[in-house]
């Protein structure tokens, strides 16, 4: 893959789901290029995530305000791998 740098804006209003999947697919691309790509979060690749995340969170029928929350961003196992920055 010739990029070395994702942006993708307004993240704060996508299921975690969507993020395990993109993570999962370029890994699987990037493990092509070097075996230890596999082992990296979104194989390697810079990844910007922006947006407002004082946003309303995402839609969920008949469900609870934790259940919402569960299946938003801020419950994604990367924390480790990220860096936050504010403007």
């Amino acid at each position: 893959m010739a990029t070395s740098s994702i942006i993708w804006n307004e993240t704060s209003m996508m299921n975690k789901m969507v993020f395990e999947a993109f993570n999962k697919t370029l890994r699987d691309i990037m493990k092509n290029v070097d075996d230890v790509n596999n082992d990296k979060p979104f194989g390697g690749k810079v990844i910007i995530l922006g947006g407002d995340f004082r946003q309303i969170l995402l839609v969920r029928k008949k469900g609870s305000i934790y259940d919402i929350v569960k299946f938003s961003i801020h419950y994604y196992d990367l924390g480790k791998c990220c860096k936050v920055l504010k403007l």
